[in-house]
């Protein structure tokens, strides 16, 4: 049976088509498709990673280097080819999370290679991107020139001969360039040999000088209080490194800020580290963020430009907000906040439209939001948000969020009633702060104020489900954890 997505709404967005949702409902795997995002059901993410702008050209490298390689890779573009040697090849992990790691550098070393793909056990096939099963990065000084990735369109690894710790394979796809466009990669191959090691190596050096200061230091961008940065938010360091490996570079988050990078260092050296930026700034002025690889530290200083002062808002609801988050298998999910608000019983409510990115394309409202004062509240048809199969559509108003509580703090929500199958049935969910103005690395972001909630429903007095929802100041809900499994956000966007 086909199915289409059809949703008639009235002039308070109640759906009319009744049978339809019934058929939904009774149709467990389509349920879970189309059932609405708010916490409810919060579907795997998918780390976005942030492409720094360049403008700059690479082509086809001559010469070596001298170096000893493990095997060999190529692509083209639409004008020019690359290749180079194959330095490392390792699986990481253990279990059904593990990783393939495929790394090398162009004939001269200017540029990096690195492949990943991701599966419980590695063999001749197809490695998809659009089912999170592989990613790509080429590098030069810490900028990608192209990238692919779930979020960026399909990418697709083929491994073709898989024995004796020989791996070879091909690789073709849509990949976004340096400039944030989109490109077709094709003709790529590699060959390599597979180390036997069970873990990454981990490289190491020395940031900074021997004061502890991080020099030379590069500032990108412009950073203004109360700005969201964005991808030309970036700072440029310097490591020297002693051991060739992976790395994460890394700062402490401040003024609600942090700036990261991760990749591998293929060879010994000094080397250039793009870091990029994330957060919302909260206060204007000198800011000093200290610097992490591995036991080495430095720190730098960046000035924020006065601008506005923010308020403690744990879920703003300004008009073109957006959050991307990752929906298995293959598609990310953008939920947005539509120019136009709705008037419900009286009370004037933000709507957030959901969106399938792949291909991008409206797929209804999630739910209707205001705020007064400290609450946050929520309007919503627990009929289809719900794990609980209501007969009829069935509208609920709770207050979610308390950002003025203290931790401990514990609230219930109005009790809505209806039928299940029949038979008269209440609804109610019990809210508990768990932490409050905590710190939190949540998927490639690290937030500074967070509250930690959880969320019980209840059906006729009974304990459904809990879950565990992240809120951080000035961003939105950033993490999951409930029946569905552990999500986090990947992308925002606040204005």
């Amino acid at each position: 049976m086909k199915w289409a997505l059809k949703f008639n709404l009235t002039d308070n967005g109640i759906v009319e088509d009744a049978n339809y949702m019934r058929q939904i409902k009774n149709n467990k795997s389509i349920q879970m498709k189309l059932m609405k995002f708010f916490p409810y059901v919060f579907i795997a993410f998918v780390g976005t990673l942030i492409i720094s702008s360049c403008s700059k050209e690479y082509s086809l490298e001559n010469g070596n280097g001298g170096k000893t390689a493990s095997g060999t890779w190529e692509f083209n573009d639409s004008l020019k080819g690359y290749q180079g040697n194959m330095d490392t090849a390792y699986i990481l992990g253990s279990g059904t999370n593990k990783e393939l790691h495929l790394s090398g550098s162009s004939l001269t070393g200017n540029q990096n290679f690195n492949l990943i793909l991701y599966s419980d056990t590695f063999k001749v096939g197809s490695y998809k991107a659009s089912s999170f099963n592989s990613s790509f990065d080429f590098s030069a000084g810490g900028t990608s020139i192209y990238k692919a990735g779930q979020i960026y369109g399909e990418f697709i690894v083929n491994i073709t001969s898989f024995s004796n710790n020989l791996i070879i394979g091909t690789f073709s796809g849509t990949v976004r360039d340096s400039a944030n466009k989109t490109t077709t990669l094709k003709l790529g191959k590699f060959k390599s040999i597979l180390a036997g090691a069970s873990s990454a190596p981990t490289s190491s050096g020395v940031l900074g000088d021997s004061v502890g200061n991080c020099k030379p230091v590069t500032v990108n961008g412009t950073f203004i209080q109360g700005v969201t940065l964005t991808s030309i938010n970036t700072v440029q360091v310097q490591a020297t490194v002693t051991v060739p490996g992976t790395y994460q570079i890394f700062t402490d988050p401040v003024n609600g800020v942090s700036f990261s990078a991760t990749g591998t260092f293929a060879s010994a050296g000094v080397k250039n580290v793009i870091l990029n930026g994330s957060g919302l700034p909260a206060f204007g002025g000198n800011q000093t963020f200290v610097l992490h690889f591995g036991t080495s530290q430095c720190s730098f200083v960046i000035n924020f430009q006065s601008g506005t002062t923010l308020l403690n808002d744990y879920y703003p609801f300004t008009p073109q907000n957006d959050w991307t988050y990752g929906k298995a298998p293959g598609d990310s999910l953008l939920l947005k906040i539509l120019p136009l608000p709705k008037v419900i019983n009286g009370n004037s409510y933000s709507v957030m439209g959901e969106y399938y990115l792949h291909p991008t394309v409206f797929f209804d409202t999630a739910a209707y939001y205001r705020k007064v004062g400290n609450n946050y509240y929520i309007y919503e048809d627990v009929f289809s948000n719900s794990i609980a199969n209501f007969d009829q559509p069935l509208f609920l108003e709770s207050i979610f969020l308390k950002d003025n509580m203290p931790a401990g703090s514990i609230w219930q929500s109005n009790t809505a009633t209806g039928n299940i199958l029949g038979v008269p049935a209440s609804f109610y969910y019990k809210y508990t702060i768990l932490a409050k103005s905590v710190a939190a690395p949540v998927g490639p972001f690290n937030f500074s104020d967070v509250i930690k909630m959880k969320r019980d429903t209840y059906v006729n007095g009974s304990l459904l489900e809990s879950g565990e929802y992240w809120y951080a100041n000035r961003v939105g809900i950033v993490y999951v954890k409930n029946v569905s499994g552990e999500h986090f956000i990947g992308d925002y966007h606040i204005y």
